[in-house]
């Protein structure tokens, strides 16, 4: 018998998540998390992984929110000097990644960065 692979982030794939008709809204958020074994642990419900900072977010339906991941927290040791996104979140079967800090014209490198994260990721 082979021994189990630990998934990470960068082994899930669009094709891994089933859809199915009958999902309710936050089946498919919640199952595309749980196959990654470095963030299914801090998947919170709503907003309450941004903390006090999920007043920034506003959504014309809450019960659409599928979850949220403080991203930066949980993946803080996995990968220390990667640019990381501070939260994502699941709203309507979408997911979102968010920056809750101010940023000027400056910052674009690092946002590039985060962008380029995620393709890796992916």
């Amino acid at each position: 018998m082979g021994k189990s692979k630990k998934a990470k982030a960068s082994d899930i794939k669009k094709s891994d998540i089933a859809v199915s008709t009958d999902c309710s809204n936050d089946d498919l958020f919640k199952a595309a998390v749980l196959k990654c074994d470095e963030i299914k642990g801090a998947l919170s419900p709503g907003l309450t992984a941004m903390k006090g900072n999920s007043k920034v977010v506003k959504v014309k339906n809450s019960k659409l929110i599928n979850g949220s991941i403080d991203i930066d927290d949980a993946l803080r040791y996995t990968y220390p000097n990667d640019s990381r996104w501070d939260y994502v979140v699941g709203y309507d079967n979408e997911v979102f990644f968010i920056e809750v800090h101010p940023a000027a014209t400056s910052n674009v490198g690092e946002m590039i960065n985060k962008v380029n994260w995620l393709k890796k990721m992916a």
